[in-house]
């Protein structure tokens, strides 16, 4: 549900500058990235749970034999399944129901981001590969704010390899989830 509403909070910000995007696309993109981190944020300092760290720390924690194959295998599918039904809820109850997007400029983004993420012309492996680089620097984030003591060093660590996700165009499934969605 966080990750949710970071990436609506970014949807919005970029949807809402048409001609920022037309006449310089790459500060658009940055802008509106530095928004999206707030829903990891929430996460760590809510200390909920979220499907991309627990990729990362499972197979970490698996390999130094803290966790068994099977406990791997029973984190990721619940916590998949969570962060979707987060996803669900959110974009349901706290974005179609409340009219969120409601301007026509605002919808049309959200289709083409949505098309642009499912429709990839290219190999299955570039939206994996996508994913995998969403996952390194989400797993990096969520090691470093773990080390910070106060809340905000915990932020600053976790801004930064997020909204360089997002500019890169990794992927992110959750957040994917919720603008699929909402289209």
């Amino acid at each position: 549900m966080f990750i949710a509403l970071g990436a609506l909070f970014n949807l919005i910000v970029e949807s809402g500058a048409p001609g920022l995007r037309e006449n310089n696309p790459s500060i658009a993109t940055i802008i509106s990235a530095f928004t999206f981190p707030i829903g990891f944020v929430l996460i760590i300092l809510a200390n909920v749970e979220l499907v991309t760290s627990n990729f990362f720390v499972m197979i970490f924690t698996t390999l130094q034999r803290k966790t068994t194959p099977l406990e791997l295998i029973r984190v990721w599918v619940v916590s998949y399944v969570g962060n979707v039904c987060g996803a669900l809820f959110f974009s349901g109850f706290l974005t179609w129901w409340t009219q969120t997007l409601e301007s026509e400029v605002e919808q049309a983004f959200t289709i083409l981001q949505a098309e642009g993420r499912v429709n990839i012309n290219s190999y299955w492996s570039v939206n994996f590969l996508r994913g995998v680089g969403c996952n390194i620097l989400v797993g990096l984030a969520f090691f470093l704010s773990a080390a910070a003591d106060d809340y905000v060093s915990k932020i600053y660590c976790i801004w930064i390899p997020i909204w360089g996700f997002v500019v890169l165009g990794y992927q992110h499934s959750i957040a994917n989830c919720k603008i699929w969605f909402l289209t």
